[in-house]
């Protein structure tokens, strides 16, 4: 039983792209973020960044982590229809003489 598969190849490797993109950037730091001279005498919105970015330490090594997994699927997914593509064509190729 034959079925169509459809593989969107340049949407992945855009995706893939820009996945990439976001892993460059994901582990940007706030080291030098200086939160007193950002909200100045608010406490509370001072401790509640300070807070905010503690925690986001931990989620950030989390999504960088499940980007990674998601990037490496994509690429694979790609690599093995590109793979199978060609593979295919020289099936067909070897089958009518070369091609020629």
């Amino acid at each position: 039983m034959a079925t169509d598969v459809s593989i969107p190849g340049d949407d992945l490797e855009q995706a893939s792209r820009s996945l990439g993109v976001i892993q460059d950037h994901i582990d940007i730091g706030t080291g030098n973020f200086n939160f007193d001279l950002a909200f100045g005498g608010n406490g509370r919105m001072r401790d509640g960044a300070g807070n905010f970015e503690r925690a986001w330490k931990d989620g950030r090594t989390q999504l960088k982590d499940q980007i990674d997994q998601i990037k490496e699927a994509m690429d694979k997914v790609v690599a093995q229809f590109g793979q199978m593509d060609t593979d295919a064509g020289n099936q067909l190729d070897a089958g009518n003489g070369g091609g020629s």
